[in-house]
């Protein structure tokens, strides 16, 4: 399957974003699975579990990535203060368990691109880019403090969220694979 077939998701829609602007608003170019998964996809919720931010604001105010994005540091900050202030030990800055298959996450070079329904937050590694124009996909799983590189592009990452093994390795044993449905916001 194309990095441009999201037919397995949802029936493909001709969505138009000025991704010049998105990338002056983020500072980053814009990976061509998120580019192709807004334009033919669009904002809403995928398998009843996960969203992903539009680059840029709908309607006009609304939520975009950059805000997301800046939200989500925002608030990673304040949980790892948090966490130093309650004695957790954070061992080089560090409160969220690693995957231990991968090279350990600079947590200040992720970029927030979306999230799931259950405090789920979907990122990107900006520190190690792939030669596709990609970033690794992580996601940080708040209920057990983790986090778990899944992917590395979009539609591998929906893939692997449809099997149960993925799911639970990266979110935890109480989750069940989603299904590949599509709810337009």
């Amino acid at each position: 399957m194309s990095i441009a077939d999201w037919s397995f998701l949802a029936p493909a829609r001709r969505l138009a974003w000025d991704f010049t602007q998105a990338r002056a608003l983020t500072g980053l170019a814009l990976p061509p699975s998120y580019r192709s998964f807004s334009e033919q996809v669009g904002p809403g919720s995928v398998g009843g579990l996960f969203y992903v931010c539009p680059p840029l604001a709908v309607p006009p105010g609304g939520a975009a990535l950059a805000g997301h994005h800046a939200h989500w540091r925002a608030n990673l900050a304040e949980m790892r203060a948090h966490w130093r202030e309650e004695g957790v030990e954070i061992g080089e800055d560090e409160a969220l368990e690693q995957d231990p298959a991968f090279p350990p996450v600079e947590l200040d070079r992720l970029f927030f691109f979306g999230g799931g329904h259950n405090g789920e937050l979907l990122c990107w590694d900006t520190a190690r880019p792939l030669p596709s124009g990609e970033f690794p996909i992580h996601v940080i799983g708040m209920r057990y403090a983790r986090i778990r590189r899944v992917a590395d592009d979009l539609e591998d990452f929906f893939l692997a969220m449809m099997r149960a093994d993925a799911i639970q390795r990266a979110l935890g044993p109480g989750y069940a694979p989603i299904r590949a449905t599509f709810e337009p916001w």
